[in-house]
């Protein structure tokens, strides 16, 4: 498997100079019969991958001849990150960059020793060796654009829209690196974040207020453990309210229902004492009756 080289992205802007001028029209057209033969018959795809195989050829053709100090690391590179973008915009090919280029390579005899210069440099990127590459390429186009603007006066203030730009995409893939990794996009990411800072880019005159800091994985790492922290506390307290919230209004529950029973209860004991108050008064009207009216109906025999 290929592994991917991302320390040579930051040389990618150069290239592309060189590839703009392989899209022209003008160029294009001293390709795109021979790839149109090869494109059809082999491939089966339409026009715009002709137009990708003619690109591919003209570019090729100018570091044949003229290479401008970069080894074919550099230059086959930046085809290989041009060649899947082209590849997943078009979304028509059901291949990879690695069968489309080795397709046309091999059945282009008349220009396969220009295209054996970059065999073995194109391979597919899979979703994340690309978006990697991508992010770290406009990482470095947007803080070519900042320098640029900032050295400028009259430039100044676009200046800030590149350095958010900047800050927003490093934040996009730095995760990928903490708490520590040692790896060739980490290493990259480290050599920006330094650039930055030790260049003083981002403080005193040219300091941007609405650009976030380009903070270490170290740093993150000991953000994200103390929000971790504060919410594994807060979480706690919140676990701990809960039950002692819902204890207390079990204990109100109950409480309201005595009370409920009680008042009952007393209101039973009312009902009880007026009527018993009733039934005495009742019993003691009798006592108020003359016995002397009443005849005496009482026998007397003698023993």
């Amino acid at each position: 498997m290929t592994k991917i080289e991302y320390n040579i992205v930051k040389i990618f802007s150069s290239c592309k100079t060189y590839l703009s001028i392989a899209e022209d029209p003008s160029v294009k057209k001293n390709y795109s019969d021979s790839c149109k033969s090869i494109i059809k018959t082999k491939l089966n795809l339409s026009d715009n991958y002709t137009d990708v195989c003619a690109v591919i050829k003209g570019y090729l053709t100018y570091f044949s001849i003229n290479p401008a100090g970069y080894n074919n690391n550099v230059y086959c590179g930046y085809l290989n990150y041009w060649l899947n973008e082209r590849l997943r915009k078009l979304n028509e090919y059901a291949g990879d960059a690695t069968t489309f280029y080795t397709t046309f390579s091999n059945n282009d005899n008349d220009f396969s020793t220009k295209l054996n210069m970059c065999q073995g440099k194109i391979f597919h990127l899979d979703v994340s060796e690309f978006n990697n590459t991508d992010v770290l390429y406009k990482i470095y186009e947007a803080f070519r654009e900042f320098k640029s603007k900032v050295r400028n006066t009259q430039n100044h203030n676009d200046s800030c829209k590149y350095a958010k730009e900047c800050s927003r995409l490093y934040k996009s893939i730095i995760n990928q690196c903490v708490p520590d990794k040692s790896n060739s996009l980490c290493d990259e990411l480290n050599i920006i974040r330094n650039e930055f800072y030790t260049g003083e880019w981002l403080i005193g005159k040219n300091i941007c207020m609405e650009a976030d800091p380009l903070l270490s994985p170290e740093e993150i790492h000991k953000k994200q453990l103390e929000h971790s922290i504060q919410r594994t506390s807060g979480g706690e307290e919140s676990s701990f309210l809960t039950p002692t919230i819902s204890f207390s209004m079990i204990i109100f529950g109950i409480v309201s229902v005595l009370i409920i029973l009680f008042k009952k209860k007393m209101k039973k004991l009312n009902l009880y004492d007026e009527y018993t108050s009733k039934l005495i008064e009742h019993n003691r009207e009798p006592s108020d009756v003359n016995f002397k009216n009443v005849p005496n109906q009482i026998s007397y025999h003698p023993i």
